[in-house]
């Protein structure tokens, strides 16, 4: 452990420090993590060409230090885990997708945290449903768990031009946020316990739907999981001038929610006049659509 403290920096030294970063014992990460950084910002270029010749745990570790050496290197680390997600056709894994957004902004995020929180609420909702096998009763239950004990809810107006209420994280860790993060929360809470619900992209609003043989229950995150009729949403489509279908009711993909987040964060960015993130977000929607590699 001695070996660790040497303060000159050689290339041997880079090496070793690298190979040990395959030792789990914690006391050694712990002091490999801690020379490394002390190494600083120059040997970013080192330890990005070292990522490629690892294996996942180590890479994974040497991505650690990357995003706390250079911001630059994060943004780029998030930005790769973003392309890898959608380098495949069809549907995405949605925590995935929400989890490499959330890097847009936090490049150094560490998804354990909100993981155990959605695995903890997840296990709580189990229980409750336990035994109950009506629709209505599934769905209320699933409602008054999220919405009345736990204390999610939709932000105020402010909420929409706050990246708090849209990156899951922090919308997690607040108990509040837009419409479709509030309804994504829902979701990656069902595909723990393999609730059948489904995202809905209603024009200028987000809601979630119970869908099971022939029952079809619909309700709003945003406004405390209020239960909505298939009437009251095809009066809110004509209030927009629009002409109703039922299509609009049909399930929306991953990919769909995703690309319609990242719509919202431009909306955001635009707002706050931050070029820098818009073009982010930019690069992001792209590579939804296919537009880069």
């Amino acid at each position: 452990m001695e070996d660790l403290e040497i303060k000159a920096h050689t290339s041997p030294e880079l090496e070793s420090l690298i190979r040990l970063l395959a030792d789990d014992h914690e006391t050694m990460q712990s002091a490999v993590n801690a020379r490394l950084i002390e190494l600083g910002e120059g040997i970013v270029p080192s330890l990005w060409d070292a990522r490629t010749e690892v294996t996942d745990v180590v890479r994974s570790r040497i991505d650690g230090i990357l995003v706390r050496l250079s911001s630059e290197a994060g943004e780029t680390l998030a930005l790769t885990e973003w392309r890898e997600l959608f380098q495949f056709e069809g549907d995405v894994d949605l925590e995935r997708g929400v989890c490499a957004l959330a890097k847009l902004h936090t490049p150094d995020l560490n998804w354990a945290e909100t993981n155990e929180a959605l695995d903890s609420m997840a296990d709580e909702i189990a229980i409750r449903l336990s035994g109950i096998t009506e629709p209505n009763d599934i769905v209320e239950a699933f409602i008054q768990y999220v919405f009345k004990d736990q204390a999610y809810r939709g932000g105020e107006d402010a909420t929409y031009f706050d990246p708090d209420g849209h990156y899951m994280d922090r919308v997690i860790a607040r108990k509040s946020g837009v419409p479709i993060a509030l309804s994504a929360v829902c979701l990656l809470l069902a595909t723990r316990i393999n609730l059948p619900l489904f995202g809905v992209g209603l024009p200028d609003h987000f809601v979630v739907k119970y869908q099971r043989d022939d029952a079809e229950i619909l309700f709003a995150p945003f406004h405390d999981g209020a239960i909505i009729t298939r009437e009251e949403c095809e009066q809110f489509i004509i209030r927009q001038k629009l002409t109703f279908t039922d299509e609009i009711l049909t399930p929306v993909t991953n990919r769909y929610i995703l690309e319609r987040m990242l719509a919202n964060l431009r909306q955001l960015y635009l707002h706050k006049d931050d070029r820098e993130k818009t073009d982010m977000v930019a690069q992001y929607a792209r590579t939804v659509r296919g537009d880069l590699p």
